[in-house]
């Protein structure tokens, strides 16, 4: 098994010594958290009151952050891009959208309605699709497949602009034009992931990042993504697993309740078993809840690893890495109790709130707009304000949090445990002509979908 491994890792991780060649560099990290939690934070507040407008510019200053953070034998990486390119970019493929989106939903609902035909509840000929519901959701349904292929098509723009965009010393990343091929490979892998319940995924993301990174250049030297196809089940067999193990949580909370519990011998024991008892449940609720939190985290680390250290720059191995799970693991679970709190803390000001304004009915009234209670008259406007503004504040909040304190020290962590092969090798590559992509990222901008810093 071991020899697999070191097979299945790659050139740089086999051989009788691990160590990393000579005439290697370091990469660096000198991003701090609290520097993007709070670029982070007024970015959104600025981006909400020009009313989304400022989010093409806000992106890009991260980008130029994290991109400046990160150093390569001493030289950081750079991100030219800018904020009026991706807003041109958002307009042209928002109009490309529209048009697509428009003629695929008149198409799949025509189509449902050929083939299914209206909902009638008298009508008892197809009682399966003639349940309230039913109907619709095959339509629904019928779209989202449809949006697949957008959302691969801008995960791909999205992922070539970027690499269009960045530099170190000078020189120039770039990605072959292929979102087309890329489109259709990827929206076949995402259905066999679907239909086989997620057991296909780890195949998935191999195949995916094999195919961008063989058309992936520095100047005038090109990657390659060597290694199996089955090489990534490993890392991410724990989080199969922690899935499997949540589903199976959630089934018992859901079924518990409805069974009897007939009177036994054990109803007169002392209260001291019966906490033991509740005291074993939520440890064992706990360990079950953080399996696919300790899943994502070695996902990330160890296909990130093996992954690195299987991949070559003009036959070469490219770099050596030694990232290991439990650090990741920490981040992830910092990350969690630190939203936590933030989410405990907007409650506690909203019900202070609500306490100190001697509005009885404020949380009757925000049920009532969330639907779970009938409501006994129509709202005040403010209540809809607040409301409104709560969750925006919420939803900052948690997501710069996370962005902030979980994938900014993951990133350095990755990056530190990184060493680049072969530095001499690599300083001689030459520069390569500019890609003019007219529509940047702006698919992944419209879809939101791929478009992460």
């Amino acid at each position: 098994m071991a020899a697999s491994d070191a097979m299945a890792e790659g050139p740089a991780s086999s051989g009788a010594s691990d160590a990393p060649a000579p005439q290697s560099m370091t990469v660096a990290f000198a991003g701090r958290r609290l520097a993007l939690f709070w670029m982070l934070i007024w970015t959104a507040v600025v981006t909400v009151a020009t009313f989304g407008l400022y989010r093409f510019w806000a992106r890009t200053r991260v980008r130029r952050y994290i991109w400046s953070a990160g150093t390569a034998d001493g030289d950081p990486l750079e991100y030219n891009g800018s904020g009026l390119e991706k807003f041109m970019g958002f307009s042209i493929a928002v109009v490309i959208l529209a048009v697509y989106l428009a003629v695929a939903q008149i198409l799949v609902t025509f189509a449902g309605f050929s083939l299914l035909g209206e909902f009638d509840p008298a009508s008892r000929d197809t009682p399966v699709v003639n349940e309230p519901g039913v109907f619709d959701v095959l339509i629904w349904g019928s779209t989202l497949l449809l949006l697949l292929p957008a959302i691969t098509f801008a995960q791909y723009r999205a992922a070539r602009y970027t690499a269009a965009r960045t530099r170190w010393r000078g020189i120039r990343f770039a990605m072959d034009p292929a979102a087309g091929a890329y489109t259709w490979r990827a929206s076949f892998l995402w259905l066999c992931s679907i239909f086989t319940l997620g057991l296909f995924y780890p195949f998935q993301v191999m195949l995916l990042t094999r195919f961008r990174v063989n058309r992936l250049s520095f100047g005038t030297a090109r990657f390659r993504q060597a290694g199996p196809g089955y090489m990534l089940f490993r890392p991410y067999l724990p989080l199969l697993l922690g899935t499997v193990g949540v589903i199976a949580l959630l089934s018992s909370l859901i079924l518990l309740p409805g069974m009897s519990i007939q009177p036994g011998p054990l109803s007169d024991v002392d209260d001291f078993p019966i906490f033991a008892a509740l005291a074993i449940g939520f440890a064992l609720t706990v360990g079950i809840l953080l399996l696919p939190l300790f899943g994502f985290a070695h996902a990330r680390a160890h296909s990130f690893r093996r992954l690195m250290n299987a991949r070559q720059i003009e036959g070469r191995p490219f770099a050596h890495c030694t990232a290991r799970v439990w650090r990741v693991f920490g981040y992830y679970v910092t990350g969690v109790v630190l939203c936590c709190v933030v989410l405990f803390a907007f409650l506690a000001v909203v019900f202070g709130l609500a306490e100190i304004s001697t509005f009885e009915d404020v949380a009757a009234q925000f049920f009532e707009l969330l639907g779970v209670e009938e409501a006994a008259g129509p709202a005040p406007r403010w209540v809809f304000v607040a409301a409104a503004l709560l969750y925006l504040l919420l939803l900052l909040t948690v997501t710069s949090t996370w962005s902030a304190f979980v994938e900014l020290p993951t990133l350095a962590y990755l990056a530190r445990s990184t060493t680049i092969l072969h530095a001499a090798q690599i300083a001689t590559i030459s520069q390569r002509p500019e890609d003019q992509i007219a529509d940047a990222d702006g698919f992944a901008d419209a879809l939101d979908f791929g478009g992460g810093f």
